[in-house]
């Protein structure tokens, strides 16, 4: 049985399949090590798909926008927030 990933963006995108993405198309296998996060051996993947993994653990600082909106200084507030990490050998996922 294969299981099938989904990737929406809006539910009007319900036929993208995220193993068809170009991006993320592998020629080797990926050890994944399952603890209190993702370990993802870094070795068989290229530096676009360790960017865009790590792009999908980030997300908008809230934060951010309140203090923009509000016309406060930003000065020292992130944009956004990264929850992925790497060492010299694994990317690290939550």
């Amino acid at each position: 049985m294969t299981d099938n990933f989904q990737l929406f963006e809006s539910p009007a995108q319900q036929d993208s399949n995220l193993l068809d993405d170009e991006l993320l198309s592998l020629t080797q296998k990926i050890t994944i090590i399952r603890r209190n996060q993702l370990y993802l051996l870094k070795s068989p993947l290229t530096t676009a798909q360790i960017n865009a993994l790590r792009w999908a653990a980030t997300f908008a600082n809230p934060t951010f926008s309140q203090r923009q909106k509000q016309r406060f200084s930003t000065w020292n507030t992130p944009r956004y927030i990264s929850l992925a990490e790497q060492n010299e050998k694994y990317l690290i996922l939550p």
